[in-house]
């Protein structure tokens, strides 16, 4: 499982080949061309380079790659008011997607609010929260499965109580990967 990307020096890909024209090549002299391919599946791929000319056999050299596809995990916060008046309101929306090639298992969020807030609402179409409050964290249920490419957004909507530099603080977890991740967002609640 590859697919071409490209070649170096005017390599032409046709029929699953990459085909360089040399010319003349003098007894001795050295010349190097390279390709770029694309894997699209895990498993052993085999790279097999044939020079041919005239009056000689073919000679052919071969080398095998292991493909391993991982996940990779990226969360981002950001809040939607910011400053925050003491008494109003403001909402952390913490995005985790899935930019690696593999499925990731057991995806679970933390969001831990600012000392200076009280907790209002968590939400999230995918996996609903819940409030913990010896953690002061929203905590969400697990997503069993994102596939690459996949989005969750999660919302936690805090009321300021006292003005300070507030940081609300989202800790991801999954299966496949041994720490946790965090992402952090600042703001400044005011009277």
């Amino acid at each position: 499982g590859t697919e071409f990307v490209s070649a170096t020096r005017g390599g032409a890909f046709t029929g699953g080949e990459v085909v360089w024209q040399l010319g003349d090549l003098p007894q001795g002299k050295q010349e190097e061309f390279g390709l770029v391919i694309r894997a699209t599946a895990e498993g052993t791929v085999k790279n097999c380079a044939t020079v041919e000319a005239a009056g000689i056999p073919p000679r052919e050299a071969c080398a095998e790659t292991e493909v391993l596809f991982v996940p990779a995990m990226h969360i981002s916060a950001l809040d939607t008011e910011d400053p925050v008046e003491v008494g109003d309101t403001t909402t952390y929306v913490i995005e985790v997607r899935n930019e690696g090639q593999k499925a990731t298992t057991q995806v679970e969020l933390r969001v831990q609010i600012p000392e200076e807030s009280e907790f209002i609402d968590a939400q999230c179409a995918d996996a609903p929260g819940t409030w913990s409050p010896g953690e002061r964290a929203a905590v969400f249920r697990k997503v069993p499965r994102m596939e690459p490419g996949q989005r969750v957004e999660y919302r936690v909507t805090v009321r300021f109580k006292e003005k300070g530099s507030a940081v609300c603080g989202a800790i991801l977890s999954y299966a496949e990967f041994g720490k946790p991740v965090r992402a952090e967002e600042g703001t400044t609640s005011y009277e």
